[in-house]
């Protein structure tokens, strides 16, 4: 299971991402934005997904090992 801090960093650049993918967007409506600016926008969406995708298996991961854990106190009681 990764721990709190890799939570945290996944979460921290997530959030950087998506703070840059709004300046994009603004840019874009003002018309100001570049071709280069719109490819790093579709390479920054590309890792906003794997990032959601990490955070969803770490939360997984962590309700597995929970299940897992009451199960084993279960069985140990009965």
């Amino acid at each position: 299971m990764p721990s709190p801090d890799s939570k945290t960093r996944t979460r921290a650049e997530l959030v950087d991402l998506l703070e840059s993918q709004l300046n994009t967007l603004e840019n874009e409506t003002y018309g100001c934005v570049t071709e280069a600016e719109l490819c790093e926008y579709a390479d920054r969406r590309d890792r906003i997904c794997q990032l959601y995708a990490e955070l969803i298996d770490q939360r997984a991961s962590a309700q597995l090992a929970q299940a897992a854990s009451r199960k084993s106190r279960n069985d140990y009681l009965f």
